[in-house]
């Protein structure tokens, strides 16, 4: 999990973001996606009633390339795809979850243009991934800004005593 906190951390640096990575909750799937998001205040976008049900399945391959555009890519201005070397980087930060991870995102990111995409937050635009296997878990979240705030600074963990939790912000 060190490799991608630190892959996270390196991109929210980059881009408009927020992340954290820890054990994954202890609850049914679709209550797992919730309290993931709520680690970093998602959702936030009011104008799209249960913003996370329109979260869409993707494989680990597709997690890797969503969440290099989502990390070097500007989604306002930058229709290029991610470059191969950052692909690489998420790929190996993505082998830490074991053979049956479950991976999200919001929209279809694969091509130069993307093909839909569904807001989770009041941005203009935003791109993120949700993934989680038996026990860890991670999200990360970029965003085009508007006038609106994205997130709190920084959302408790309901576990403060957990030391293998961290998150952060560009």
């Amino acid at each position: 999990m060190e490799e991608l906190k630190t892959l996270l951390r390196s991109f929210s640096r980059k881009v408009d973001a927020q992340w954290w990575v820890g054990e994954r909750p202890l609850v049914s799937a679709e209550q797992t996606m919730k309290i993931i998001a709520g680690k970093i205040c998602l959702p936030t976008a009011t104008h799209v009633p249960d913003a996370l049900s329109h979260l869409s399945p993707i494989n680990r391959e597709q997690a890797a390339r969503t969440l290099a555009r989502a990390g070097t890519t500007s989604l306002a201005y930058g229709r290029k795809p991610p470059k191969k070397d950052d692909v690489a980087r998420c790929k190996n930060a993505l082998c830490c979850f074991e053979q049956t991870p479950k991976f999200f995102t919001n929209g279809s990111w694969d091509s130069d243009n993307y093909r839909y995409w569904s807001p989770l937050t009041s941005a203009t635009f935003d791109c993120g991934v949700i993934g989680w296997d038996r026990y860890h878990a991670f999200i990360f979240g970029s965003k085009k800004r508007t006038n609106l705030p994205f997130c709190l600074p920084h959302h408790p963990d309901p576990h403060p005593a957990r030391a293998s939790s961290a998150s952060g912000s560009g």
